[in-house]
């Protein structure tokens, strides 16, 4: 967000802002311009109405301004704030002017004047800066009628409806303010505080059971930090209903609220793997381990010091661990290949992310798994095009399992050492049809046998998979399949880097 560097005197506008703009139909386009707009909003920014009431609603409480006028003097010198004047309070929507706001409520904006004269105004918790109130309307920036009531700065929302980039639909911020009738949204911190700038069709009210955090509450500050879920949505009254720890609920306005990523703590830190926790949508806990790769923090210094406007990108390798084993860089069985030229291959080009299973070998992974890779890949920091699946043993079955699940989320898999079920056969050769793989096997491993492995190969190659390949190995056990194929030779990482998804 934009910096407002001094209050009012001598303003320094900030130099740009980037946004990523989305059109109705999905379609996206990059811009980076001065803010505030350059075009002045039409009347609703500049009358200001003389009209003195108390407007104490609950619903109003979001649209009060505190402005600031050097017009007006100061009532009360003792009481002079703000460079020389002193303020007073509207209310946008009421149109109500006084002097105090109404008992319990805040203001969301501050109102201040450019050097030319023009109104401008300052969002107090996000100094985001704007020609024009979100929340007064006139001509070309009104939003369209799918977000009445739900209009207010501040209010939780979710993405919806974006076709180029549908990796970002489900992912929640909240209203920041309009631009030209296109609405802007700033995510969750988790992805950086990224704008994205998007036709107000791409926008629904947040669904049952995201997570979400009260702020701002006036009648119940207590609650204030606390963490929730979505129970209800009030759509014609633009309130969320929420349920508590404790068993309880409330129902809050929709700017009484903040959207949480449920990749709960995956805050970047310096370290080069980091336990993680995950909260799928039915609110249970899932566990998962992130390792960077080797040069990702030397290259995000780099990345900052020379002022990019965007992250640079990595590609997402997901790894599912065998029966008792455990991450993809710390586990113990695999410590002594941790130097090996294959395995600093991939622990240099990729962010590799292991789910902890809480299956076991007879069972299939769960359908948690999905959603943390679809998370995942709205990440700035993952280049969701080249995200890919591999896996060992019982983690090879998981490969096979969760590829042909979601085949839309991964541009190649590698199962290793893998098994399948006999009666699942026909349904991931057909999900799988046009997926890329390579396959790591060998003729000497008598735990997972290479014989049913070539009987779904066969079935692939009869669905039209023209992008099977197969690395067999004469005598290695199965033992030592995962050096083999994640160690000893930078094969299948290369192999799967020849891939990337479409859009």
């Amino acid at each position: 967000s934009p910096q407002q560097t001094r209050r009012n005197r001598g303003i320094e506008w900030p130099n740009w802002q980037f946004l990523i703009w989305y059109t109705a139909n999905g379609v996206p386009d990059v811009r980076t311009f001065d803010a505030p707009p350059a075009t002045e909003a039409s009347s609703s920014s500049t009358s200001w109405p003389k009209a003195c009431r108390n407007a104490s609603d609950e619903e109003l409480a979001a649209s009060w301004v505190e402005v600031w006028d050097p017009a007006l003097e100061a009532p009360d010198a003792g009481a002079v704030r703000g460079g020389g004047f002193y303020p007073y309070y509207w209310n946008c929507q009421s149109e109500a002017s006084q002097r105090e706001l109404p008992k319990g409520v805040v203001a969301t904006w501050s109102a201040r004047k450019s050097k030319d004269g023009r109104w401008y105004y300052i969002h107090i918790l996000g100094k985001h800066t704007v020609w024009s109130l979100p929340t007064a309307w006139s001509g070309d920036t009104s939003p369209s009628a799918n977000l009445s009531g739900w209009d207010a700065p501040g209010t939780a929302m979710a993405l919806c409806g974006l076709k180029e980039e549908p990796r970002l639909n489900g992912q929640v911020g909240e209203l920041i303010g309009f631009r030209d009738g296109l609405a802007l949204l700033q995510l969750t911190p988790q992805l950086e505080g990224l704008v994205v700038m998007v036709d107000t069709q791409c926008l629904q009210p947040l669904s049952k059971n995201t997570i979400v955090e009260f702020r701002d509450l006036m009648q119940a500050p207590e609650l204030n930090g606390q963490v929730g879920t979505v129970e209800d949505v009030s759509v014609d009254r633009g309130r969320y209903q929420v349920g508590l720890r404790d068993g309880t609920s409330k129902l809050v306005l929709a700017n009484r609220v903040v959207g949480r990523s449920r990749l709960w703590d995956i805050d970047v830190q310096e370290q080069s793997e980091r336990p993680c926790l995950f909260i799928d949508s039915e609110g249970q806990h899932r566990k998962y381990v992130i390792t960077w790769p080797s040069d990702f923090w030397s290259a995000r210094r780099e990345d900052r010091r020379a002022g990019s406007r965007v992250c640079r990108s990595w590609p997402l390798l997901i790894y599912m661990h065998g029966n008792g084993g455990g991450p993809f860089l710390t586990s113990t069985s695999k410590k002594k290949a941790n130097k090996a030229v294959g395995f600093l291959e991939g622990a240099s080009k990729f962010v590799v992310v292991t789910p902890i299973a809480d299956w076991t070998w007879k069972h299939e992974p769960r359908q948690w798994v999905t959603e943390l890779v679809g998370e995942l890949r709205a990440m700035p920091w993952v280049n969701h095009r080249r995200v890919y699946l591999t896996g060992s043993s019982m983690g090879g079955m998981g490969t096979w399992e969760l590829g042909a699940a979601r085949p839309d989320l991964f541009a190649a898999i590698a199962p290793v050492a893998a098994y399948h079920k006999a009666e699942r056969r026909d349904r991931i050769a057909s999900q799988l049809r046009q997926m890329p793989m390579v396959i790591v096997q060998s003729r000497a491993d008598m735990t997972c046998p290479m014989n049913p492995e070539e009987q779904l190969w066969a079935k692939l190659i009869q669905q039209g998979n023209e992008w099977l390949q197969v690395c067999v190995s004469p005598s290695h056990d199965h033992t030592n399949m995962f050096e083999r194929a994640y160690c000893d030779s930078t094969v299948l990482y290369d192999w799967l880097l020849m891939f990337q998804q479409r859009g």
